[in-house]
């Protein structure tokens, strides 16, 4: 049997990165915050080293083949200090986990967040220098950091937005009437994910090892109409704003929704697709 510790299991990703390696045959041992832990599942706080002792005895004796370290503190819940302690020492912790129990395979889901203010617009690739402007993406730059030092076999896989999730900025702004089309911009691309892909592309690494890199992480790169538009259709959400607004009408949507919609947000996964497909 093969041992696999997600981290986050009560998210959206997490949950379905869950169910995925379950119904594939693998063992799962999960970690969750504040949610009532199921079979196999770890209550933490990130931050606290004292709150993982109870998941390094459930770890301790088992051959641990890999370690998804999905959780984190996401945009908008928190101040850079408690993001710090969660993405960021919740990361050194998930490492010291690891060195423990001798695990050879550290996959960390991470965001194209961490480019900054320069993820929006054309080809952003994993050259692209961070330009930094909030506390989510600094966090998770930072923990890259700690991953890519930790003398730890790993690959880090950046994603977008996550497309079919139930738990996003995308449906968020739906469910709350808000336009989310913007005028005259309409052809600028923006990449997202699914659960599935990113569950499959775990997989992928769990079956083939590590590949001691970062990578952009998405399967679909569209115009943000039309993104939005099979979101809905896949989700059976009806759309009950359909008036097209400007940048300006849109910023009220937040930092996220307006400036992507407006300006594209196109993270290419040629990088990973290479290496997957050879």
């Amino acid at each position: 049997m093969i041992n696999i510790l997600i981290t986050g299991t009560s998210g959206a990703l997490g949950n379905n990165l869950r169910q995925f390696f379950l119904e594939n045959g693998y063992n799962v041992i999960g970690t969750v915050g504040r949610s009532a832990p199921r079979e196999n599942e770890i209550k933490i706080n990130l931050g606290e080293w004292n709150s993982y002792s109870n998941l390094l005895e459930a770890v301790r004796d088992k051959k641990i083949h890999a370690i998804i370290h999905n959780a984190a503190m996401l945009k908008g819940k928190g101040n850079l200090r408690q993001m710090y302690a969660a993405n960021v020492k919740g990361t050194e912790n998930v490492l010291r986990i690891a060195k423990e129990v001798d695990c050879s395979n550290f996959i960390q889901i991470s965001t194209v967040g961490i480019y900054g203010i320069r993820s929006l617009g054309k080809k952003r690739d994993e050259s692209t220098k961070p330009l930094d402007i909030e506390a989510y993406g600094i966090t998770k730059r930072k923990a890259e950091v700690r991953v890519r030092k930790s003398g730890l076999n790993y690959t880090i896989l950046r994603l977008p937005l996550i497309k079919y999730s139930g738990d996003n900025y995308i449906e968020s702004n739906i469910k709350q009437n808000k336009s989310v089309f913007i005028k005259k911009r309409e052809l600028n691309i923006v990449s997202s994910v699914t659960p599935e892909f990113v569950a499959k592309t775990c997989k992928w690494l769990v079956d083939n090892g590590p590949l001691n890199n970062s990578f952009n992480c998405a399967s679909h790169h569209q115009t943000w109409r039309d993104m939005v538009t099979d979101h809905c259709k896949h989700e059976n959400i009806e759309i009950t704003n359909k008036k097209r607004v400007s940048i300006f009408g849109a910023i009220p949507l937040g930092i996220v929704i307006g400036p992507i919609a407006a300006f594209g947000q196109h993270t290419p996964s040629d990088k990973l697709e290479a290496i997957m497909n050879d």
